[in-house]
């Protein structure tokens, strides 16, 4: 009696991938074969320095695969696809090995967003604040509880309206640099950050003084 083998194959999400991890994947394909396959964006290239060599710090698709045996991931805007023709021991830890690599970059705060649980916020926090509403007439719109309210509910709206956002606009993005040379968020944004809570601050104050 022998076992049959059968293939491996995996659609991942998107995910922002950059120099490090190309390195990480290329050296787990290199721990069972020195023969690996690296194409990007139309072109073929003999090893890792020449693909790092690129004009550009940023690629559209990557696909690195080893033939024997055969194991292979394709990065494409819309989707990641990992395949392991079959399921050997040895195939399968590879495969497992690109798998998790690849999971770590996903982004925790997408997955927050487009979860259930912000569904469930956002649909508690409008009957809440409806309830609370009918329940006290229109005259408590200026009472504090009914403010805080409304403002969770704002909170929940625009999560979930970013979280749309980016579920149409979600696609694979492959650096060629390493991740530390990436100018962090805070930095990137600091103006719009001040901006927001001196808005914030002044809007509550001026509910405050309308109340």
């Amino acid at each position: 009696m022998k076992k049959l083998e059968k293939s491996l194959g995996e659609h991942l999400p998107p995910v922002k991938i950059y120099r490090e991890d190309i390195e990480d994947i290329y050296n787990v394909f290199k721990e069972v074969s020195s023969e690996i396959e690296i194409k990007a964006d139309g072109f073929m290239f003999e090893n890792l320095d020449e693909l790092f060599s690129h004009p550009r710090d940023k690629i559209k698709s990557l696909n690195l695969l080893i033939r024997n045996p055969y194991v292979s991931i394709d990065f494409k805007p819309s989707e990641i696809f990992l395949f392991s023709m079959d399921d050997t021991s040895v195939q399968v830890g590879l495969y497992e090995k690109i798998k998790s690599i690849v999971k770590k970059r996903r982004n925790w705060a997408f997955s927050l967003i487009t979860s259930y649980l912000s569904w469930f916020i956002a649909g508690v926090s409008i009957t809440e604040a409806a309830v609370y509403l009918k329940r006290n007439g229109l005259q408590y719109l200026t009472e504090w509880a009914f403010i805080f309210r409304a403002f969770i509910l704002m909170i929940c709206l625009a999560w979930l309206f970013y979280g749309f956002k980016i579920e149409f606009k979600k696609h694979s993005q492959i650096f060629l640099r390493y991740k530390k040379s990436e100018t962090s968020f805070l930095k990137r944004n600091t103006d719009t950050i001040i901006i927001s809570t001196i808005f914030l601050i002044m809007s509550t104050v001026v509910a405050f003084l309308l109340k």
